[in-house]
């Protein structure tokens, strides 16, 4: 997700991503379109919940770590 979401505080993602949201009404297009996507799959989805996504105050933000490690599988299974 490239919008600065998951660095909020879980319970301001949903007030936020509503903004968002309006302003993307305003603009239409693909810009909606994403953000109708992220309500169906990462607000409002089954699955994924803000709780599962949030890394506000987490001391690992992303998976550069799960990243490099497979590079170096990658590469001594060559």
């Amino acid at each position: 997700m490239s919008l600065p979401l998951p660095y909020l505080p879980v319970e301001q993602i949903e007030p936020v991503f509503n903004k968002l949201t309006e302003v993307a009404e305003g603009v239409g297009g693909p810009v909606l379109r994403v953000c109708e996507y992220i309500a169906r799959t990462g607000i409002n989805g089954s699955v994924w919940r803000p709780l599962n996504w949030c890394v506000f105050r987490e001391e690992v933000r992303t998976n550069n770590d799960l990243e490099g490690n497979y590079n170096i599988i990658s590469i001594i299974n060559l």
